[in-house]
């Protein structure tokens, strides 16, 4: 993937868009650094996701009263390859100033879905760029991060994930480790999260995208926001995921293992993961005496 961009101002017409100019600054002082939230699982590496980046422009651009209008003005097929060619104009809801962008956006597709990922690949670094949005994402190093060390193996004797075994009794992994059988059942779970956290220890603070993707996830499996809760208070002790270490939330998201469906764009946790965390609400409602409160269907 690559880009280009120019400036589609002339040196004349600067002196006239001092609003907009003195519009985009504040919106550049406004945007701060932004968490890689999205994970490769096919290449391993963390980066941050054209949705984070339009969120926190849209946000500091609208409060200035700025608009952006993007328009396609090529588009070039070679095989997998395509290669698109557009303008982002900023304008001033005010004063009525604007000023384009052009910018050139590559991507790689084997499917029909080429040019939709260049215009996003070109509006999300347009941003990125324009606004000097800091991201971590060097692409000459590698990737590291919370995001990514999630996806990365554990160590040697460390806590591994439950995997699926061919009968309903632990196996003897290569490593020394037993591998569970899968879904696992609720203590199992509770202490391999336990040790996974453990394992986390050095991750302070979860980043917002973190939190919302981990309690989404949790309430869609069990039904709402109340039944979170409760998972969450038999299986780390607080109802609340607010002031939640980094390494409860980075366990939890390893655990659920979600994969992101390309048709809609969702995240789907592991399947078993699934089955195990309505095990895991269950047997937080038996031990509170509600289990007639809980469907498990």
């Amino acid at each position: 993937m690559s880009e280009e961009t120019t400036l589609a101002v002339q040196p004349e017409e600067a002196h006239t868009l001092a609003r907009l100019y003195a519009k985009m600054s504040r919106v550049m002082g406004q945007l701060k650094r932004l968490p890689r939230n999205g994970f490769n699982t096919h290449f391993k590496y963390a980066f941050v996701t054209d949705a984070d980046v339009l969120d926190a422009v849209r946000e500091a651009m609208t409060a200035e009263g700025m608009a952006l209008f993007v328009s396609m003005n090529s588009v070039h097929q070679d095989n997998k390859r395509t290669t698109a060619d557009f303008d982002l104009t900023f304008a001033d809801g005010e004063s009525g100033q604007s000023m384009s962008i052009h910018w050139v956006g590559e991507a790689i597709d084997t499917q029909d879905k080429g040019i939709a990922k260049a215009a996003t690949s070109a509006l999300k670094y347009c941003l990125l760029k324009t606004f000097l949005i800091a991201t971590g994402d060097d692409p000459d190093s590698d990737g590291d991060g919370p995001q990514a060390d999630l996806a990365k193996q554990q160590a040697p004797n460390k806590a591994v994930a439950p995997k699926a075994a061919k009968t309903t009794e632990a196996s003897q992994g290569s490593n020394g480790n037993s591998a569970i059988a899968r879904p696992a059942s609720p203590a199992v779970v509770k202490d391999w999260l336990t040790q996974k956290a453990e394992a986390f220890s050095h991750y302070k603070s979860p980043t917002d995208g973190q939190l919302g993707l981990m309690n989404g996830l949790l309430s869609k499996i069990l039904g709402g926001d109340k039944e979170r809760r409760s998972w969450l208070d038999w299986t780390w002790g607080d109802p609340s995921s607010k002031g939640m270490p980094g390494s409860q939330v980075g366990a939890t998201l390893t655990w659920l293992k979600p994969e992101k469906d390309p048709e809609t764009d969702e995240y789907i946790p592991h399947p078993f993961a699934v089955s195990e965390c309505k095990m895991m609400l269950r047997q937080a409602m038996l031990d509170k005496g509600q289990a007639d409160m809980f469907d498990e269907a």
